[in-house]
């Protein structure tokens, strides 16, 4: 088993409901920096990731196992609801572009909430100003 650096232990997790009497399947909620997708480096012939991504990637992937248990990832098609929460203006520059964000937020959930993020045929995300925090939904596709 892994051991989880002092920035992991840092992490709260808002457990998802087995039956939610919502429309979602599953809830996440990290509160920690959210950071955009960022493309593999190159040295050579190693590729790595950049650390504040890989970083961000196993944060929440350790809530999203807390949050789904014992439970199998699901395999049918879907639909995300993702929020992001900064503390610069949504305007600013510095914000990141919205689809990198999403791109980060479905791939650290890669097979734990869902086999593959292939089977997000629907998303609905916005970028607002409050604590660093992420909320992802996951819920069935209609």
């Amino acid at each position: 088993m892994r051991k989880w650096k002092s920035w992991a232990m840092k992490v709260r997790w808002k457990c998802g409901l087995k039956k939610m009497k919502t429309e979602w399947e599953i809830e996440v909620v990290g509160e920690l920096e959210p950071v955009t997708f960022k493309r593999p480096c190159t040295s050579g012939k190693r590729r790595y990731e950049p650390e504040d991504y890989k970083r961000f990637k196993e944060e929440l992937g350790y809530v999203a196992r807390r949050v789904m248990g014992e439970r199998e990832p699901l395999s049918e098609p879907l639909r995300a609801q993702i929020e992001i929460y900064r503390r610069v203006k949504i305007s600013s520059l510095n914000y990141g572009d919205l689809d990198n964000h999403i791109k980060a937020c479905l791939d650290a959930l890669n097979g734990i909430c869902y086999k593959d993020d292939r089977q997000i045929v629907e998303i609905h995300a916005k970028k607002l100003k409050g604590a660093p925090k992420v909320i992802i939904r996951i819920g069935r596709a209609e």
